[in-house]
């Protein structure tokens, strides 16, 4: 886990100003790494990682295969889910992902046509 200390840009121009901010993101990056600090989880966080865990617990679990191992050996999977046509789904297309063929069709074809789709009626619209 990270925090994110600050930005830099160089729209200032200015060669002292970038070399002010970059001392200032280094010094708060060493005060931060020897006091173990952590920023504390935002909403949007705890809300994202939620939906995303449902999402791959259920439906989604065969494009997510890693991060479904991730969620089990971690225990994020902290709730009871009563999803039961989504699981069923979930690990049927898990199976069939093994088979190279099945494999090769979702994520070259099938997958790509979902994931642009969406965005093919938007431009078709303007």
């Amino acid at each position: 886990m990270a925090n994110q200390i600050g930005i830099i840009t160089d729209e200032s121009c200015d060669n002292e100003t970038i070399e002010q901010e970059i001392i200032s993101f280094a010094k708060k990056a060493i005060d931060y790494s020897t006091r173990n600090y952590l920023r504390p989880k935002t909403f949007l966080g705890v809300g994202g990682l939620k939906i995303f865990r449902d999402e791959i617990y259920s439906t989604h679990r065969f494009p997510f295969l890693a991060d479904h191992r991730f969620y089990k050996i971690n225990k994020i999977y902290d709730f009871p889910q009563k999803n039961i046509k989504g699981r069923v789904f979930g690990r049927i297309m898990t199976i069939m992902c093994k088979i190279p063929t099945v494999r090769k069709f979702l994520y070259e074809k099938e997958m790509r046509n979902k994931i642009v789709e969406p965005h093919e009626k938007l431009l078709a619209t303007l």
